[in-house]
This record gives structure tokens, C-alpha cells and sequence, in this order.
């Protein structure tokens, strides 16, 4: 909606279809473009709770997918911690380079806090935290 605010925990999601699988020269200029995420906004990556990656994305593919696509799809996964970052980032140099190799598309997703009582949540709710004692491997 309209004016409403997202918070400062949102995550997106970076579809890129290409006819071929990209070259080692197509490679080089998507880790350039990406390499612009962290002056535009983008937040570390966090893997598990306290756990970041080196870079604040995630960038995979060729995806195999089921059925098969006319297109060879990768998926970019950055976080935000505001919706002005990310629409910044979308009309920046460094999307517009995504741009060139295929169809680009962006969504944006807000994290629903779950708001009553499950198993190891973490404090924030929005990540499992997957250590178990000895009693609850029965």
C-alpha cells in the first residue's frame, strides 16, 4: 500500500532468464554489478543467526527447474533494511548491467513475525536456530 511502512528486515528476490547459460565474460560483469550492492544499501547476508556471508547477496544458477524453461534462470537474494534502498538499487547502473543480459525481474518481501510460540524461533522470530540438545534427539 501506499505509504506504508515495510520496516527494516526485507529480503529480495532477483530473477534473471537468459538464453544460454552465461559465459566466463557475462560472469565478470554480473560480479561487477554486484559488487556495487553494499554502497547501495544492500545488509549482509545472514546465513544462520549470526552468520554472514562475505559478500550481502546470494547469487545462484544456472537453476535446474522443473518442468524445463525456455530460459536459463539465476536468482540474486539480497536483504534491506528499507524499501527507498531497494528501488534505489533497481534504477542504478548496477541493475541496468543485470538488465542487459535477459529478463529481470524484483520482488520484495516483508517478513510476517510469527506471533505465537514454536520450537527454536529465535528472539525475532523470522529464523530457526537448528541446535539441539541430547534430550531432544529422542
Amino acid at each position: 500500500m501506499p505509504g506504508e511502512v515495510l520496516g527494516d528486515r526485507l529480503m529480495s528476490e532477483t530473477s534473471i532468464l537468459v538464453d544460454t547459460a552465461l559465459d566466463d565474460t557475462q560472469i565478470q560483469s554480473v560480479r561487477q554489478a554486484l559488487a556495487e550492492l553494499g554502497a547501495a544499501g544492500a545488509q549482509p547476508f545472514e546465513t544462520l543467526t549470526g552468520e554472514f556471508e562475505a559478500h550481502p547477496f546470494q547469487f545462484s544458477g544456472p537453476l535446474l527447474v522443473a518442468p524445463a524453461a525456455d530460459k536459463v534462470p539465476y536468482l540474486l537474494t539480497t536483504h534491506w533494511s528499507s524499501a527507498d534502498h531497494f528501488n534505489a538499487w533497481k534504477s542504478s547502473s548496477s541493475y541496468r548491467a543485470l538488465q542487459s543480459l535477459g529478463d529481470v525481474s524484483s520482488e520484495l518481501f516483508v517478513p510476517l513475525v510469527e506471533t505465537r510460540p514454536r520450537e527454536h524461533l529465535r528472539a525475532d522470530k523470522l529464523q530457526r536456530d537448528w541446535e539441539w540438545t541430547h534430550e531432544d534427539r529422542r
